[in-house]
């Protein structure tokens, strides 16, 4: 879900001479999804904080100390559900949400060694189980997505001291090959899987970050990051006397969060 802190200036990398890092990163994500039918009104809405952690590791690669990093990771917890029935009636619930995804990134220096600029082009595979609890009379529903992820963006340390560095990281993204297979076993029709609509998307994160002593460094960020699922084509399930038409409806994510990380440098 997340994109990397392992982008530094040539001034930190200048402290030290250490080929590779690994980092843990503790985060506090507040998930915030949101369903739309045809004609864009709000079907139901997904809301609150799931804790999560990340770790990552990077290498510098070349005289030029251009990055390739590697990162994992895993978010799991409940969130409030609000939304409706298939008939429309008003329904609340608790949702169990569980996300994980797997990344690469290769970051550059973008003119000379004084620049402190980096670009960045990232690919990453994600993984996402949303559970809806039912309730009452009302059936929950287990759905999971699918996607990867390409990414191109720019990270600038607009502000150094003595003691670290103020990093805006922005990226755009474009969803690859989203899909979604649903549960629907308990009501005769198996586990269809449907094809969802690719979009674009962005990511946005403020770092506070230390400079590097005694092969340590420390940082916490803030960060935001959206993007959409496109409704997926009608799909008829069933046979001639008990068949149904289903479809996945238009998504969009807008979520932000809080991360604090570890890292050791070798």
């Amino acid at each position: 879900m997340l994109t990397y802190l392992l982008l530094v200036s040539p001034r930190l990398f200048a402290q030290q001479t250490a080929q590779t890092s690994i980092a843990i990163s503790p985060t506090a994500h507040y998930f915030n999804y949101t369903e739309f039918d045809d004609n864009g009104v709000e079907l139901d809405k997904e809301t609150g904080f799931i804790p999560g952690i990340e770790f990552s590791a990077s290498r510098v690669v070349g005289l030029k100390q251009n990055l390739l990093s590697i990162k994992a990771a895993y978010f799991s917890g409940k969130v409030d559900y609000d939304g409706q029935t298939q008939g429309g009636t008003p329904f609340q619930t608790k949702t169990d949400q569980t996300l994980y995804d797997i990344g690469l990134r290769y970051s550059w220096k973008t003119n000379t060694d004084s620049a402190p600029e980096r670009l960045y082009l990232g690919i990453s595979l994600h993984h996402w189980d949303r559970d809806i609890l039912g309730k009452g009379n009302v059936s929950g529903l287990f759905e999971a997505y699918q996607w990867g992820e390409a990414a191109i963006g720019l990270v600038h340390p607009f502000y150094t001291s003595q003691a670290g560095q103020i990093i805006l990281d922005a990226g755009l993204l474009y969803i690859l090959n989203p899909k979604i297979t649903i549960d629907l076993t308990s009501f005769g029709y198996g586990e269809p899987t449907l094809g969802l609509g690719s979009r674009l998307g962005s990511r946005f994160k403020l770092i506070f970050q230390s400079n590097v002593k005694n092969s340590l460094q420390y940082s916490a960020a803030l960060y935001f990051e959206a993007w959409s699922f496109g409704r997926s084509a009608d799909k008829t399930l069933g046979g001639l006397t008990n068949s149904i038409v289903v479809h996945e409806p238009e998504s969009e994510t807008r979520s932000a969060g809080i991360q604090l990380t570890i890292k050791k440098y070798f």
